[in-house]
């Protein structure tokens, strides 16, 4: 068990399971091998051992809460509930499973009574964060730093909240900590190169390593990087993504699709970098590549669509990728919006309950194949509304009339208590004011859909 330990401390999680499978399979063994599994990605043999650890030490509440992360992982919220619940019942004071189902209050009453050390600063510093108590969140980080300077997961929680505030200067090197325990499967085809660092009339392959939002977003960038430093660009591109880009007008940039051969380049960068390495600042954010729907596509959703029946036409997307756990908005809270029609922007369900309600939409998940063709629907419908998403950041970046509902605590390039965003000025933003309560802000949202499609914003 201790060589185990230490392979797994070491961060070589396949020899670590490798050497637990030959131990007697004892609650503890199961538990790593699921931490191994967990680490590994490979969620549900996480999950399995988990459930296996759970079945043989009932009484340890450690093993739910693991348990319960896994099952987040794979959507499975219902049960990744029920196991933060049952860690309580073991653990009634068990900060990190409270602010799991959200009762970060509770989690800080628990947290200022404990000893200090960094795991209940860190904590302390979670719960406040996720309550929007940004100056308070990042105390209680420094406070984390000084007892584990190392941390680089504090580092990273900690230059959201400077984001959220919209202090950028402070925020690009904590974002750049995410590198050090996040990036190993991002950056393994590109390790022959250096990162760039603002050099001047070189190569440089930029490519993705998170969501499609953060491509739409941070591509905004890549023109001041080529006509600024004189360097030639390469911009790695999803499948889904790529017809997008092709159809921008003198990008000034290459594309290469992902999977294909990559060019030889002096440098490489993930694009979430691309604000850090030019120190952007959020008070001079560009405008959005200009991207174009297809003209072809568009007249064929046109067609598809048909005439309009008296009722402006929403492009709605409701739900997300359903991390962080919260953006998606049930479904069956948009059936009296009878006023509009609602056209479905989802290529695929996120969750299997919301079939039952698929009618409260026009639903052509079938056909949208790609970037490209949701952008064009977009521009067959009148405005869009869509949760913080890829199709939020694709609605933004067209230019197009755009209402975004956003969680009570929603990703820091929202910032702090707006209402608009520097990002897309075409867009508006629709705040809970009470975590996981969606009802104010769809009758907000609803009061503010025009009559007709000449004032959406």
């Amino acid at each position: 068990m201790k060589q185990a330990t230490r392979l797994f401390d070491a961060g070589r999680y396949r020899e670590a399971a490798a050497r637990l499978c030959r131990l007697p399979a004892d609650a503890h063994v199961h538990a790593l091998l699921g931490a191994c599994a967990y680490m590994c990605q490979d969620y549900a043999a996480a999950v399995d051992n988990y459930s296996r650890a759970v079945y043989l030490n009932p009484g340890n509440a450690d093993y739910y809460f693991d348990m319960g992360k896994a099952l987040l992982t794979l959507d499975q919220h219902v049960a990744a509930g029920e196991a933060f619940k049952w860690a309580l019942m073991v653990r009634p004071e068990f900060p990190e499973a409270l602010h799991a189902l959200g009762r970060n209050d509770e989690a800080i009453v628990i947290l200022d009574k404990l000893p200090r050390n960094w795991r209940v600063e860190f904590n302390r510093g979670v719960a406040l964060q996720h309550l929007n108590r940004f100056e308070e969140a990042i105390e209680a980080y420094d406070a984390a730093l000084r007892f584990d300077p190392k941390s680089q997961q504090t580092r990273w929680n900690q230059a959201q909240c400077h984001a959220a505030l919209g202090a950028f200067a402070r925020c690009w090197s904590g974002f750049n900590a995410k590198a050090v325990f996040d990036r190993t499967e991002a950056i393994a085809r590109r390790n022959t190169r250096p990162i760039w660092a603002g050099q001047r009339n070189c190569s440089l392959l930029v490519y993705p390593e998170q969501g499609f939002g953060d491509v739409l977003m941070f591509s905004r960038y890549l023109p001041n990087v080529a006509a600024d430093y004189g360097v030639k660009v390469t911009m790695e591109v999803d499948p889904f993504l790529f017809d997008l880009f092709d159809h921008i007008p003198d990008r000034g940039f290459d594309l290469v699709k992902m999977g294909d051969p990559l060019p030889a380049t002096d440098f490489h960068l993930p694009i979430f970098d691309l604000p850090a390495a030019l120190e952007a600042d959020s008070g001079s954010i560009p405008p959005s590549l200009p991207f174009r729907a297809d003209p072809d596509r568009v007249e064929a959703w046109q067609g598809r669509l048909g005439p309009r029946q008296g009722k402006l036409r929403v492009g709605l997307a409701w739900s997300a990728q359903p991390r962080p756990w919260g953006r998606a908005i049930p479904l069956a809270l948009f059936k009296d919006w009878t006023d509009v029609e609602l056209v479905s922007l989802q290529p695929f369900l996120h969750f299997p309950d919301e079939e039952k309600d698929i009618g409260i939409v026009r639903d052509f998940r079938g056909d949208l194949k790609d970037f490209a063709d949701t952008a064009a629907l977009m521009v067959a419908c009148d405005m869009v509304i869509a949760v913080d998403s890829g199709p939020a950041h694709l609605a933004g970046a067209l230019g197009l009339p755009t209402f975004i509902p956003l969680m009570f605590s929603p990703d820091w390039r929202w910032f702090r208590g707006r209402l608009d965003s520097p990002w897309y000025p075409n867009a508006r933003l629709f705040r809970q004011e009470k975590a996981g309560d969606w009802g104010p802000v769809l009758a907000d949202m609803k009061a503010a859909i025009p009559q007709s499609p000449k004032s959406v914003i």
